[in-house]
């Protein structure tokens, strides 16, 4: 079987006694721990957490159970949930492939039943939701289905919670299907042979569940998936068909873990002969027991599953994503939790650090994290960051000072995610710990607990240690206070205690020693607490590899007393045990914490005796190193040992054997001076290493030289008596040595490199004598190079002087091996040595100044530095807009030829000047009449100008040509001149459109309508219908005329309207009558007869009661009778009136519609 943490969950319908089988979690836990160590071994440590959170709450009721448990109120907390449906290819609802309203309507009745929606017990504030997003960020609706047939034995033999072969292997369909842990939790609904269902208690929330689903059995089992046992654990009926009543000396152990549910057999469920106290209610009508009638959860289930949801674990379902619409973009950022490891006590100056998780899809690029410290704002954090989705990092803030050692809480909240106070969801956004300060640093300690006010000691419960106290006697070593642990007194098989001694520094220490004084004699065999030294050495906790404890070995009275509780009562009934700290290899700073934690947990009636502690201390050895040496001195410590006590008294001697040329200096420690006494004296509080320091007796020697700076002597100085060296005289550049004399002129010695032996007591004066040499002097002093030669002696003052009346050439300078040694024709100098000097001539230069009288106009060449008697030659260059004019010379013209040569004796400076083109811009326009033009001109090369062209009111603008082309359409146009232009306006006459419509359109015709150039004039025409006259033409809602031939000019877009309106008061025609109109009433149909007298045009109107024209027809008729017809199967019901009109007159009849 796989290393995993599996929790799997079988659900038939549900329990025993309403039709529900039984639950086998506690068969299922005892298989993982005989086949998974992993798995028992993180039971064990996760049962130890939650007995630790749930013991401190119950000593202290305010007590936080979990580390976002903030603001001890509570909070609803919602649980990501993917289902995996294992079927057997039935179609979806029918079979193992149940629907997807069975598995949402036992979600929600779960959900009713955890938050006390029914029931009467406690909302647990924890619900679960079908997961909306996937593992690839996709939609989904967290119901997931897999043809289980593609696992062998699946489709005949379901699968089985030890993992047997005869089904098919959980471990597989979990591994093949599994979605992310840290963001889901997972539920399998599968085939389940063999049980009714089972869990891994809140190792790793994964559960299958039958196809039989419902909310009673998802209620149970997800409380083992939170860690909740069944009521009636411990019963022994997972051992065997026969119970008993459930130990329960400590309600958090023991039973169930759960203080309010009292203990029951798994068949009592009314009455229970168990030793129970509270609301066996609670109980009876538990979800986790097998009772009947199950209605509610109590506060310490409550308790129970808070903080299991607040491991790590299960923590990341509430950080995950899962629950977070895809098509949102939600800012969602939550605190995962304190990085640092705070189980242990922390010292002060503590850097906190906080995990952050961008949970939305939103970029976080700042933060703002607030501190509390007990409960008051400690410190604000601003962060800069890029933290993209998904994405989790660690923050480090601002440290934190406590005012004094001990109990402490801390609070980190986010107040504010890119610049907003609120995200998704409030819930995550809070993170807080109960955490133990040490106290400052101390050098050591030693506790004898005579003082209880003075203790010295951090405890995790308050008020812990001083009622332990109790008063011994017998013994005036051990004294009269020590801690006990009454367990016999208190009946207490069980129990659990920590206490920290003060945080202490080993730095320097040689040798550091813990000691402290037990006495105990066990009640029964093997009955002995476990007592264990734990060792930490930096502000995180760290621990050391290895602890120091007793269990087997912790009496110190042989024997047993199961009777009478136990007391010391003399000095042999005490141990003193100690501990060299140097054994355990984990100590590697200097600072160190002791854990002081005893433990006992014995299921039986065999109640451990009472345990005494006294006199914890810390004892250190410290060595001390010296050395150093000279003849006739010796070091000697004053009692012969290098090795010393804390506090003990130090002497080290620097011993003075006998005379020489030594003498003692100083003790040193790593190069700072300690003492000049050669006996120091100093008492053990560290480690040393003492350095002794000696001098030599020293003897002067003094060098001088004779003439002065002739030369160099070296040897001089201040020397170790008895030592030999060497005297060196050198001669300067122009001395050589002679001999040396000592201080009263005595011959010394010839040789230049001496050995000399100096006395320990005669300081000595020695004097090296020198001799000058004389030098040649060489030297030239024409342009022509010949040369002069003479000789001085060294030191000695000489001139040399160089001809300058040369008509082209300028004397320079003076060098000598090609370098400058002077500037003056003139050259006096003091003979230092042989001389070759060199008088230097260059030929004259003259500055050729070539200017242009403005760079824009043009260029010029031929500036420059020239030799005398240099032919040059000048070129002046215009540009495109300039022609050159003439060279002129402070305001003189020399030349009108832009290349100029002359020979240079002097210096010149020459201005080339230029002139600017220019240009004449001819505009006109293409018809006179049509509009005006302005720009005509001349214009300076280069000059931007424009010109103009201005329409008449009749005629647009089109373009300017040059040469028939086209230049620009734009009638302001502007050019650079460059040359002269001839530029024509061309313009086009102006033409609008003219509409005309008749109103209405059976009363007449217009004529005239189209497109026309502007000023021309236009007459538009109205023709009137029968039985019709024409009233005016209109634009918009103004009369322009009465006049059907109305004639204007073109200056616009028109559209006239003509009106006509009926002709009434008209006379009756005596030409045509209507001499039968039938059927009457009609309703489809109408017939009439027409008798007219004569050819004509007539018009035939039907017209409502209202006078409103409805239908009409214009004929065209001969003389006699004639017939026509109308639809009237379209008008409504009621009486119509037809109208015939004529030249003449009206003729009219009345007809019906049915």
């Amino acid at each position: 079987m796989k290393q995993i943490l599996l929790l799997a969950l079988i659900l038939f319908s549900i329990f025993k006694v309403n039709g529900q089988s039984p639950c086998a979690t506690d068969e299922y836990d005892a298989y993982l721990k005989r086949t998974n160590p992993t798995y028992a071994t993180e039971r064990q440590k996760m049962e130890q957490e939650i007995y630790s959170i749930l013991k401190n709450k119950q000593n202290n009721p305010n007590a936080r159970i979990g580390a976002n448990d903030c603001q001890q109120t509570g909070g609803v907390f919602t649980i990501p949930v993917v289902v995996h449906v294992i079927h057997k290819g039935e179609a979806i609802g029918t079979g193992t492939n149940i629907s997807d309203a069975q598995i949402i309507s036992a979600i929600n009745g779960m959900n009713e039943k955890w938050r006390k929606i029914t029931g009467d017990g406690i909302d647990l504030e924890i619900q679960f939701a079908l997961s909306v997003r996937d593992t690839n960020n996709n939609a989904t609706n967290g119901i997931i289905r897999y043809d289980g047939r593609v696992f062998p034995n699946y489709l005949t033999n379901g699968i089985y919670y030890n993992n047997s072969t005869i089904g098919a292997s959980e471990s597989d369909i979990i591994d093949s299907t599994v979605w992310d842990r840290s963001k889901y939790l997972n539920i399998w609904v599968a085939d389940i042979r063999g049980a009714g269902g089972w869990a891994s208690l809140g190792s790793n929330y994964t559960f299958f569940v039958s196809y039989n689903i419902s909310s009673g059995t998802l209620a149970h089992e997800m409380g083992h998936t939170f860690l909740l046992n069944h009521t009636f654990k411990g019963d022994g009926s997972l051992l065997s068909s026969s119970t008993q009543c459930p130990i329960n000396n400590d309600c958090l152990l023991d039973g169930d873990g759960v203080c309010d549910t009292p203990p029951h057999r798994v068949e009592d469920c009314s009455t229970t002969t168990c030793a129970s106290s509270g609301d066996l209610q609670n109980s009876f009508k538990n979800y986790m027991s097998y009772c009947g009638t199950t209605t509610r959860f109590t506060q310490g289930q409550k308790d129970r599953v808070r903080s299991t949801l607040y491991r790590d674990n299960f923590w990341n379902l509430v950080m995950s994503d899962a629950l977070i619409p895809i098509n949102t973009i939600p800012l969602e950022v939550g605190i995962v939790s304190i990085v640092n490891f705070l189980d242990e006590p922390i010292c002060n100056n503590f850097v906190p650090r906080v995990k952050i998780k961008n949970i939305g899809t939103t970029t976080i690029t700042n933060l703002k994290i607030t501190t509390y410290v007990d409960g008051v704002l400690y410190g604000i954090n601003t962060l800069s960051t890029n933290l993209i989705k998904n994405a989790i990092n660690i923050y480090s803030l601002d440290a934190i000072n406590f005012q004094m050692q001990g109990k402490h809480s801390i609070s980190f909240m986010l107040t504010q995610m890119n610049s907003s106070t609120t995200d998704y969801s409030s819930l995550n956004n809070q993170i807080c710990k109960d955490i133990l300060v040490r106290n400052d640093i101390t050098n050591g300690f030693c506790l004898d607990f005579e003082n209880i006010n003075n203790l010295g000691i951090i405890n995790s419960i308050d008020s812990f240690i001083a009622p332990r106290i109790s008063t011994v006697t017998g013994c005036n070593s051990v004294g009269t206070k020590a801690i006990s642990y009454l367990s016999f007194n208190e009946n207490k098989t069980n129990f659990s205690d920590d206490f920290y001694l003060p945080y202490f520094s080993i730095a320097n220490a040689y040798k550091v020693y813990f000691s402290f004084d037990r006495s105990y004699k066990q009640g029964f065999k093997n009955t002995n607490p476990t007592l264990t030294f734990g060792f930490y050495n930096n502000c995180d906790s760290a621990t050391f590899a290895n602890g120091w404890g007793f269990n087997s070995n912790l009496a110190t009275v042989t024997g047993y007393d199961s009777i009478n509780a136990w007391k010391p009562s003399q000095c042999s009934h005490w141990k003193r045990d100690s501990v060299d700290l140097g054994i355990f290899g984990g100590i590697t700073t200097d600072e160190v914490l002791i854990k002081v934690s005893i433990r006992s947990s014995y299921n039986s009636q065999k109640v451990p005796q009472n345990l005494y502690l006294d006199n914890f201390c810390i004892h250190k050895k410290y060595r001390i190193l010296m050395d150093g040496y000279a003849p006739g001195f010796s070091l000697t410590f004053a009692n012969g040992n290098s090795i010393y006590n804390e506090g003990d008294s130090v002497i080290v001697t620097a011993n003075q054997l006998f005379t020489s040329c030594y003498i003692f200096k100083s003790w040193t420690e790593n190069g700072i001076v300690v003492s000049t006494n050669p006996q120091y004296k100093f008492i053990a509080t560290s480690n040393r290493s003492l350095h002794a320091n000696f001098e030599r007796k020293t003897i002067q020697l003094q060098l001088s030289v004779n003439p002065l700076n002739a030369g160099i002597v070296t040897g001089g100085g201040t020397y170790n008596c008895d030592t030999s060296i060497i005297i060196k005289a050198r001669s300067n550049y122009g001395y050589t040595f002679y001999l040396w004399v000592d201080s009263i002129g005595s011959l010394f010695a010839l040789d230049s490199n001496q050995t000399i032996s100096i006395n320990q007591d005669t300081p000595k004066k020695v004097v090296a004598w020198f001799n000058p040499i004389n030098f040649p002097i060489n030297y030239n002093y024409q342009p022509t190079g010949v040369i002069s030669h003479d000789s001085r002696p060294y030191n000695s003052l000489y001139t040399v002087r160089a001809d300058t009346n040369y008509r082209c050439y300028q004397f320079t300078n003076w060098t000598e091996n090609g370098n400058v040694v002077s500037t003056n024709p003139t050259y006096t100098f003091t003979v230092t040595g042989p001389r070759n000097l060199v008088a230097n001539f260059v030929k004259k230069q003259y500055s050729v100044s070539v200017l242009s009288n403005d760079i824009a106009n043009g260029t010029v060449t031929g500036s420059g530095t020239y030799g005398c008697d240099t032919t040059i030659t000048m070129i002046a260059t215009p540009t495109s807009c300039y022609t050159f004019t003439k060279w002129t010379e402070n305001g003189s013209t020399i030349s009108t030829n832009a290349t100029y040569s002359f020979t240079v004796t002097a210096n010149r400076n020459l201005v080339a000047n230029f002139t600017k083109k220019q240009y004449v811009v001819s505009v006109s326009l293409d018809n006179v009449g049509n509009g005006t033009v302005t720009g005509n001109g001349t214009y300076g090369c280069d000059t931007t100008t424009n010109v103009t062209a201005t329409p008449a009111s009749c005629y647009n603008f089109t373009k300017w040509t040059e040469n028939g082309i086209t230049v620009s359409t734009n009638a302001n146009y502007t050019f650079t001149v460059t040359y002269s232009r001839n530029l024509l306006a061309m313009f086009e006459p102006k033409r609008y459109n003219i509409t005309l419509v008749a109103n209405p359109t059976n009363g007449g015709t217009v004529a005239g309508a189209g497109n026309f150039v502007c000023d021309s004039s236009l007459t538009v025409k109205a023709k009137v219908k029968m039985g019709y006259k024409f009233t005016n033409w209109t634009e918009g809602s103004t009369v322009v005329s009465t006049d059907s031939n109305y004639t204007f000019l073109i200056s616009g877009v028109r559209s006239l309207k003509a009106n006509f309106s009926l002709v009434t008061g008209i006379k009756q025609s005596t030409i045509n009558e209507i001499s039968k109109v039938y059927p009457n009433p009609a309703n489809d149909i109408l017939q009439v007869e027409i008798r007219s007298k004569q050819n004509t045009l007539l018009t035939l109107n039907i017209i409502d009661m209202k006078g409103s024209l409805l239908e009409t027809k214009t004929l065209t008729n001969t003389k006699g009778t004639f017939n026509t017809s109308f639809d009237v199967s379209k008008l409504s019901k009621g009486n119509y009136i037809l109208n015939l009109y004529d030249e003449e007159g009206i003729a009219s009849y009345k007809f019906v519609v049915q």
